[in-house]
């Protein structure tokens, strides 16, 4: 129990330190695509980081992937709303300390 306990903060808190760290190229880069994950003014190298990203923060937080593209690739809810993705983050770590 102990152990899980444990591994459960490691993921946690490793999920925070993703976010803190990705939140600011989310931003400017989802500028750049429409709601549904389509480019409409990035670079290639961009846009793919822009779907690497959302893809990180949909393996960590699957609620808040609302559809895929047809690359298989997630579009977010919150499409370039960092206060919402830092909200999320937040909202998951104190329901998990309950």
């Amino acid at each position: 129990m102990v152990d899980s306990y444990e591994e459960s903060q490691k993921t946690l808190q490793s999920h925070k330190s993703t976010i803190d760290d990705i939140k600011d190229k989310y931003e400017t880069l989802s500028k750049g695509v429409d709601e549904l994950g389509n480019n409409i003014s990035l670079t290639t190298d961009q846009y793919k980081e822009y779907i690497d990203i959302c893809n990180q923060i949909a393996d960590m937080y699957p609620s808040l992937v609302s559809g895929y593209t047809s690359e298989g690739n997630a579009i977010l809810k919150l499409k370039g709303n960092v206060d919402a993705l830092t909200k999320s983050c937040r909202c998951f770590y104190n329901l998990w300390l309950r």
